[in-house]
């Protein structure tokens, strides 16, 4: 996908041809009358109506997944998978370029 490091970082770089052409893309859709509807509708359905319930909002969300995350089961499975790739792979994985002399 990258050839290198410096290739990922030119994504955020506004000056290409490319990002600008997304920027426009994302602008004309963002501000298209179908989302702007689509926007205040959500808005309305949470009950926000400035800033301060926007973070409001975004703590009880925050809240909620946190809480997801700890009690469900799923997750749990998932951690222990993680848990188990990282055993098999600690076993499985030989390293025989460590250096040998004496180290500082």
């Amino acid at each position: 996908m990258f050839e290198d490091v410096e290739d990922m970082l030119k994504l955020d770089d506004k000056r290409r041809p490319i990002n600008m052409e997304a920027v426009k893309k994302d602008a004309a859709v963002r501000y298209s009358a179908p989302v702007q509807k689509l926007m205040k509708m959500v808005l309305k359905d949470f009950g926000i109506k400035d800033m301060k319930d926007v973070h409001q909002a975004e703590r009880a969300v925050e809240h909620f997944v946190e809480d997801l995350v700890d009690t469900h089961p799923y997750f749990a499975r998932l951690r222990k998978a993680a848990e188990r790739l990282v055993r098999f792979y600690a076993r499985a994985i030989e390293i025989d370029d460590l250096p040998k002399d004496k180290r500082m």
